[in-house]
């Protein structure tokens, strides 16, 4: 199996403590990083991460695929687009299954990729027809997909989280694999205000009856918010569930989200420090963002 992940300059930070992780954690394989600029300096990002790969091999790459041009003067979230576009056309240029993994995910234990080559997507599935689906953001491109694949709106399909688990096989049999940017980002779709769209639910969607034996498996865990000291319980939950995903043997990756890292004081980031320090990881975090190690 490979390793992939989707980036852009701003998270450069957030990389490099992930190719830490990759070096002290994960056994050898090849990680492909799609830098998603338009004009991406991958001398900088060569220099920032190739140390950390001694053991394993550092791909890195520009965009894979660019729709048409005219397309980025019409939708406003056009890299976000374009990151979803890229991981799943990378398929065309890999050989095996491949595990996605967010900029700000980070190993915490020993970990081989093959762990994960029995997992569907993210481990865990979610129904389609949930209230988060019950609006038209999400609405509209489950229709479209639909429309486009020649299928009834399935009940379930894979949660939107990383790591992210792609058979090859499941993908490269996607028939519109070469002009995905027809179901993420073409008409009548970016004509309209809707923000949504999903290369996990699109993935989902390629897997016949994905609820038939699906066995959950879950192996990351995400803090998404982190409360302010004055909220004591709420506080010591956010920490309870770092010490469990911690301690947890199934939990190999973990993600600080990037609103929790943005919005916390320096005294905070510190005790998110002491628990890199535990993990025997060098990476700090600092308020600044100028200041990465």
């Amino acid at each position: 199996m490979d390793l992939v992940t989707v980036t852009c300059d701003r998270d450069l930070t957030a990389m490099i403590l992930q190719a830490e992780s990759i070096q002290k954690f994960l056994n050898p394989c090849t990680h492909w990083v799609i830098v998603n600029e338009n004009i991406p300096n991958l001398d900088k990002w060569h220099k920032a991460l190739s140390p950390f790969y001694i053991n394993h091999k550092l791909k890195l790459l520009p965009r894979l695929y660019d729709a048409p041009e005219d397309y980025s003067d019409i939708d406003a979230k056009w890299g976000w687009r374009m990151q979803q576009i890229q991981k799943l056309y990378i398929a065309t240029i890999l050989e095996d299954d491949y595990l996605i993994l967010d900029s700000r995910n980070f190993f915490i234990k020993n970990t081989d990729l093959e762990e994960f080559r029995e997992i569907q997507g993210s481990g865990v599935i979610q129904r389609l027809d949930d209230s988060k689906f019950n609006n038209p953001r999400h609405q509209a491109y489950l229709e479209k997909y639909c429309s486009k694949l020649f299928i009834d709106k399935p009940k379930f399909a894979l949660c939107e989280f990383t790591p992210f688990k792609i058979d090859l096989d499941t993908i490269k049999n996607f028939k519109d694999l070469y002009k995905v940017h027809e179901y993420l980002i073409s008409e009548p779709y970016i004509h309209t205000n809707l923000e949504s769209s999903s290369e996990f639910i699109l993935y989902s969607m390629l897997i016949p009856n994905i609820s038939t034996n699906f066995k959950e498996e879950i192996k990351w865990e995400t803090i998404h918010n982190f409360p302010v000291k004055e909220d004591n319980i709420l506080y010591a939950k956010t920490f309870l569930r770092i010490t469990k995903a911690i301690n947890n043997e199934n939990i190999k990756v973990l993600k600080f989200d990037r609103s929790l890292i943005d919005n916390l004081k320096q005294c905070d980031l510190d005790i998110l420090n002491n628990i890199l320090q535990e993990l025997r990881l060098s990476f700090r975090f600092y308020q600044t963002h100028e200041k990465n190690r």
